[in-house]
């Protein structure tokens, strides 16, 4: 998979594809890359389920050890796909807490 594509989609177009803003060909160009590529499908799956999270307010005032189980988790739960980070460019790793 083409490192600048994955980075494209992931910094540019994901945040726009989840909130439903963008244009129908845009999302059909991402939905099938994500088809041919498990690292940014898994990287999706998470970024979806983080936002569900802070959308219901579930990591306001989360301590560090809760926070810590719960990236554990989603780790597991994409089967370690998050290390998407080695196949499109390293900046899909979360800081700390997703932004809001």
């Amino acid at each position: 998979m083409d490192v600048s594509t994955c980075r494209h989609l992931i910094e540019d177009l994901l945040s726009q594809y989840v909130d439903g803003e963008l244009d129908t060909p845009t999302s059909q160009r991402l939905e099938l890359h994500m088809q041919i590529c498990p690292p940014c499908a898994a990287f999706l799956r998470t970024f979806m389920a983080a936002k569900r999270c802070a959308r219901t307010d579930a990591l306001r005032g989360m301590d560090e050890d809760c926070e810590a189980s719960l990236w554990d988790f989603l780790e597991k739960e994409t089967h370690g796909e998050l290390a998407a980070e080695h196949a499109c460019g390293g900046h899909h790793r979360h800081s700390s807490k997703p932004s809001e």
